[in-house]
């Protein structure tokens, strides 16, 4: 008897505006919805899921694919389709398309998503974390350029606005931008 096959999506989601790049790649099923993406971008990324976020075209008309509630985003229009009942499928309809997923507007965190393939297996999973490279910028630390502040301060010791050591927060010494643990992070990552 044959063993019934499985396919997932596999996805790579990289940060723009930072270099070295800062990416990850990870496999979710082929029914899942935005919403499934948006989680498992945030949880490959160690972020707190506390900020607005969205998913739109890569190309030039910037149509928004997926999001919130837009009650939530405090938009004129209500016309931002429901990340939960969007399947993923209705755009990734091939590899290599792409979207843009932006989280934290105040940040301005975008990503770059891309269908990169699809897999079929026998083994039945929800999602897994493939791989992956460099730690993700800490939540709330004022987007890309708060990101080479605190790469800055990490290399040389000073802060290039001039925060003293005991203005700066508690974690500041503790992140670094080149550790990623891919082991711990596929741990705590696949279900």
């Amino acid at each position: 008897m044959l063993a019934a096959m499985h396919t997932y999506l596999e996805f790579e989601v990289s940060l723009l505006d930072i270099d070295p790049r800062i990416w990850r790649r990870f496999q979710l099923g082929a029914h899942d919805t935005f919403g499934d993406l948006h989680v498992a971008i945030q949880d490959s990324f160690d972020w707190d899921r506390d900020h607005m976020w969205l998913f739109r075209t890569s190309g030039r008309d910037r149509r928004t694919l997926a999001g919130p509630d837009a009650s939530i985003l405090d938009y004129e229009s209500d016309d931002i389709p429901d990340a939960w009942s969007v399947k993923l499928t209705q755009h990734f309809r091939r590899v290599s398309m792409t979207c843009r997923y932006t989280y934290d507007f105040g940040d301005n965190w975008v990503h770059a998503v891309k269908l990169r393939r699809r897999v079929a297996t026998e083994e039945r999973l929800r999602r897994r974390l493939v791989d992956g490279s460099r730690a993700a910028p800490p939540e709330d630390c004022g987007g890309a350029y708060g990101y080479w502040r605190l790469v800055e301060r990490l290399e040389t010791g000073n802060d290039p606005w001039g925060l003293k050591p005991d203005e700066q927060p508690g974690w500041i010494d503790s992140w670094r931008p080149d550790q990623f643990d891919l082991a711990a992070a596929k741990s705590a990552f696949d279900e």
